[in-house]
């Protein structure tokens, strides 16, 4: 496996809730990055556990399926703006490709060793880093995940 951190190189949350253009713009190449990486090579068995806004402990997502390009990179966006209560991450069912979401606009996802690596053109919105170390290093990608 391998892990990548997608990160904007500015600042997201300005505290106004609502997302500057350039922000937006940059957060949605995020969500369609995550889409090429989770869905390369066909797979369309995604599935995504979400919570609504904060909850009490033990609560459990709605688990909801993303099988096509534009549910996919909608929800992505979703989970990447500060501004939106969504939470959750958003795996395949058949592969172990997953990515979840941190709250500044970051997707971390977690690739097959021969995926390639995410790329963008918009190196100056953008920031990718190979950031494998976190697998054994965090549980970003462990724990539970409920059964649907």
């Amino acid at each position: 496996m391998k892990a990548y951190i997608i990160r904007p190189k500015m600042d997201v949350f300005d505290g106004n809730a609502l997302l500057a253009t350039e922000v937006a713009r940059t957060l949605r190449l995020i969500a369609e990055m995550v889409a090429d990486s989770l869905q390369e090579g066909g797979d369309k068995s995604h599935q995504a556990a979400v919570w609504g806004g904060p909850t009490e402990v033990g609560t459990r997502p709605t688990v909801v399926r993303v099988a096509d390009r534009q549910t996919l990179v909608s929800l992505a966006f979703r989970l990447l703006d500060p501004n939106d209560p969504l939470g959750g991450d958003i795996r395949s069912a058949v592969n172990c490709r997953t990515v979840t979401f941190g709250q500044d606009g970051q997707a971390v996802l977690c690739l097959r060793h021969d995926d390639a690596a995410p790329m963008t053109a918009e190196s100056a919105l953008l920031n990718v880093a190979e950031c494998s170390g976190w697998l054994a290093e965090t549980d970003l990608f462990d724990g539970g995940w409920p059964s649907a």
